[in-house]
């Protein structure tokens, strides 16, 4: 399943252009949850993707061996040490799946998806991980007692993995944190765009949609991805 391997493919070089420092996933530590959390403005140490700062996230998934070597984290930018208040975030998933279940593009519609929504089971305790459907944004904020107490994006990273490893579809994740001060966003951003265009071409295909396709934004999109989809399923 190959359908998001041009955008993992633009999202690694742009990338490969910064510093990167990389960890093995280990099989994680036992994690304190709390779910329901909510901060008050001065309970806040750090917000990434804070208010009038970039906040990205996208999730890529494929079958091609080549992408994800081991379960691995990479943070391009700083640690949560030696970072200010408010910073621009980034969040990329890609998660290498095992295709031989899914014969359809409503089966890889709903992985898709269900990967994606495992951010919603995120509770870690002191950390909140918002995510808005609307606007298109993430924030990772982190409180002060956390802060204080030596929480690294490494420890986040590793308790996300551990969610996303609960998908018995999902083989090996590489999750990129990104807060570096200098990166191109707004490129970034147009890349993530690319990403959930072809998500919402496989929902039309999945559900057989009726649209005016000379009209819609998604015409060529749409063709590209039922062609890889029926290349896939031969």
């Amino acid at each position: 399943m190959n359908i998001f391997d041009g955008i993992i493919d633009e999202i690694l070089k742009i990338t490969a252009e910064y510093h990167q420092i990389s960890y093995e996933y280990k099989i994680a530590k036992n994690f304190i949850e709390e779910s329901n959390q909510f901060f008050f403005k001065n309970d806040i140490g750090i917000a990434l993707g804070g208010e009038q700062k970039f906040g990205l996230s996208s999730t890529l998934v494929t079958s091609n061996l080549n992408y994800v070597k081991t379960d691995t984290i990479t943070i391009i930018g700083n640690e949560l040490s030696d970072l200010e208040k408010t910073t621009d975030y980034a969040r990329i998933v890609i998660a290498e799946i095992d295709d031989s279940k899914y014969k359809s593009s409503n089966d890889i519609y709903q992985l898709v998806r269900k990967i994606d929504y495992a951010r919603y089971h995120f509770n870690l305790k002191g950390v909140m991980l918002r995510a808005s459907s609307m606007n298109k944004k993430e924030s990772l904020i982190i409180n002060k007692t956390s802060l204080k107490n030596g929480i690294k994006l490494q420890d986040i990273a590793e308790y996300m993995i551990n969610i996303y490893k609960k998908n018995s579809a999902i083989k090996k994740v590489h999750l990129i944190f990104i807060n570096q001060n200098n990166f191109p966003y707004n490129k970034l951003e147009d890349i993530c765009e690319k990403s959930e265009n072809i998500t919402k071409a496989l929902d039309h295909l999945a559900n057989n949609i009726k649209m005016d396709c000379h009209s819609c934004s998604l015409q060529v999109v749409c063709n590209e991805v039922e062609k890889k989809v029926k290349e896939d399923f031969q």
